[in-house]
């Protein structure tokens, strides 16, 4: 007998699945050392995956923080808006989207 998986039970990419985990790290974190460490590799990230024009990577990662972790969600968020207006230029690409999950709305 052939099993179906409903579309929200499918994996995630490798890429997705590395930004919730970082979110759900520094979300979790317990010091100020190990926050520099989770939001200085999540920036990282987040950086690389703007650069090459991935928001659906982006997207999968707040759907998926969202539903298991806000708070790792709102860290993820706040860093995705922060690199964003850092002044490294890729705002343009991002300009007059939303972002909704849920009943959660953010404007990026």
């Amino acid at each position: 007998m052939a099993v179906h998986r409903s579309k929200s039970s499918q994996r995630i990419s490798p890429e997705s699945e590395r930004l919730v985990a970082d979110s759900i790290s520094l979300a979790a974190s317990g010091s100020q050392l190990e926050d520099r460490f989770w939001e200085e590799r999540l920036r990282g990230r987040l950086q690389k995956l703007l650069k090459s024009h991935h928001q659906t990577i982006i997207d999968t990662a707040l759907d998926q923080t969202f539903r298991i972790n806000t708070v790792a969600f709102e860290v993820l968020a706040d860093t995705r808006k922060y690199r964003r207006g850092s002044g490294s230029g890729h705002a343009k690409v991002y300009c007059g989207r939303g972002y909704t999950a849920g009943h959660y709305s953010l404007a990026l």
